[in-house]
C-alpha cells in the first residue's frame, strides 16, 4: 500500500463507464428482440458467476503472495477482456 495505489486503481478504471455503454450497445445489436432479455439475463449470471470465482482467487491470491502483487496481477488481467473485445468487434468494421 503506497500512495501509488489509489493512482493504479483509478488509471485501470478511466474507460469502465464509456466500455460499459459501448459493450452494451454492440451487445444489444447482436441479439433479436425475442432474445435480447434472456441473453441478457445469461450475461448477468455468467458475469456474476466470473465475479465471485475471480474474487475468490484474487483473495487466496493476495494470502499467498500478499495483496500488492495480488492487486498488480489484477490490473494486467483486467487488460485481457479489452484485448478480446477489440479483437472481436474489429471485424465488424472491415
Amino acid at each position: 500500500p503506497t500512495v501509488l495505489t489509489p493512482l493504479i486503481g483509478a488509471v485501470a478504471s478511466v474507460g469502465h463507464g464509456t466500455g460499459s455503454v459501448a459493450r452494451s450497445s454492440l451487445m444489444q445489436k447482436e441479439f433479436s428482440n425475442e432474445q435480447r432479455a434472456t441473453m441478457g439475463s445469461l450475461n448477468s449470471l455468467a458475469g456474476s458467476l466470473f465475479f465471485g470465482v475471480a474474487s475468490v482467487s484474487l483473495g487466496l491470491l493476495a494470502d499467498k503472495v500478499g495483496p500488492t502483487y495480488a492487486f498488480l496481477t489484477a490490473q494486467l488481467l483486467s487488460i485481457v477482456p479489452i484485448i478480446l473485445y477489440w479483437k472481436l468487434f474489429k471485424k465488424d468494421n472491415k
